[in-house]
């Protein structure tokens, strides 16, 4: 699978440090060095069609769902290969497939659309559900969640999740206060869930971990904090480790705004 040679002396250099921390690794060498081996071969192959690793982690910016204050235009772009039709739905259009068509952009799998307002204002209102429909070769049609949506939450009627368009008034929106610190003395990691950092029969919040949990992180001393089951999961009793949305925070804490908050907040810190 891999053009590497995972049995050369070069190879072997990878895992390297590995071995000096921890020589009880030697008898598993050959799966460290696949393991790096695989890597080496999925950065390559990203490289070739991404600038760099940033740049593939920010596909959010272009992908999904983006409203414009200008203009109160909203654009939906797509990534959705080996599909004959792809379209937006939602409360906005009654969740009508017909309704809001994307545009094949070219022949990779890339679909847009841009919705002009209407009497001034976004024809899809704030925190209200949407979904993505496709239409696939066989003629069946299916409903997923945008994968690089920003907010989802529990339907009340079923275990699927719903996606949100989180677009709330630029004056709801958190503004942060303090820039992003620069510690020069190295780190000490608190790791912490903020569904149980409550003594309440409850899931906490971000808004209680801000006020309450900060406080007593900074004063045992730590300057950094691992945060658990940030991003959306369905099961939460994985903590977090089964993500189904990997743009979106989990929305049983809170909104986007509460943990830009808490995160500001830490940093404040």
């Amino acid at each position: 699978m891999s053009q590497f040679n995972s049995d050369s002396s070069a190879n072997k250099d990878l895992i390297k440090g590995a071995l000096d921390v921890d020589p009880w690794l030697e008898p598993f060498s050959p799966q460290l060095i696949n393991r790096q081996l695989q890597f080496k071969e999925w950065h390559e192959s990203l490289l070739k069609s991404e600038k760099s690793l940033d740049s593939f982690a920010s596909s959010y910016e272009k992908y999904g769902v983006h409203a414009d204050w200008n203009t109160k235009q909203i654009t939906v772009t797509q990534y959705v290969p080996d599909v004959k039709e792809v379209s937006i739905v939602g409360d906005f259009n009654h969740w009508d497939p017909n309704s809001h068509k994307l545009v094949q952009a070219n022949n990779f799998g890339l679909w847009s659309l841009t919705i002009d307002a209407v009497d001034g204002e976004f024809v899809i209102p704030h925190d209200s559900r949407y979904k993505i429909s496709m239409l696939l070769p066989s003629g069946e049609r299916i409903y997923r969640l945008d994968p690089w949506v920003i907010r989802a939450t529990p339907s009340t009627e079923n275990t699927l999740y719903e996606g949100r368009f989180w677009n709330p008034n630029p004056s709801d929106v958190y503004k942060r206060k303090t820039p992003r610190p620069k510690n020069k003395d190295g780190i000490k990691i608190y790791e912490a869930h903020v569904g149980i950092s409550t003594p309440e029969a409850k899931v906490g919040s971000y808004k209680n971990f801000t006020t309450k949990i900060l406080p007593i992180i900074h004063r045992l001393g730590y300057n950094s904090i691992q945060l658990m089951a940030v991003m959306e999961h369905a099961y939460y009793a994985s903590f977090g480790y089964q993500v189904t949305n990997f743009f979106a925070a989990s929305s049983r804490f809170g909104s986007p705004e509460d943990l830009k908050e808490l995160i500001d907040e830490a940093h404040r810190r």
